[in-house]
């Protein structure tokens, strides 16, 4: 299944009520398992960015996913696909 990073950043919304964030994660992980999608890891972070997601689940749900994260209000998102080692060496015995 395709794994995707999602980088997380507050709106002004979202910084606003921060002590909300634990609830409005919970909520997000209750959507993305009724859309077929895995939260395989979250963290809240340091720096340039506010947090992370890791999904797997396929590129529809994924998207419709954050389109719905998006749409609450409380965080921009930037999405990465990731490949694993096996993944990527499938790839490259393709390019050959």
């Amino acid at each position: 299944m395709p794994r995707f990073v999602t980088l997380l950043k507050f709106t002004r919304q979202g910084i606003a009520a921060y002590w909300d964030t634990t609830a409005r994660a919970l909520a997000m992980r209750r959507r993305a398992e009724s859309m077929g999608v895995q939260v395989c890891d979250q963290y809240w972070t340091l720096g340039d960015h506010d947090g992370l997601l890791i999904l797997d689940g396929e590129e529809r749900a994924v998207m419709s996913l954050l389109f719905w994260l998006g749409s609450q209000g409380s965080v921009r998102t930037t999405t990465l696909r990731a490949f694993s080692q096996a993944e990527i060496e499938e790839v490259l015995k393709e390019a050959q």
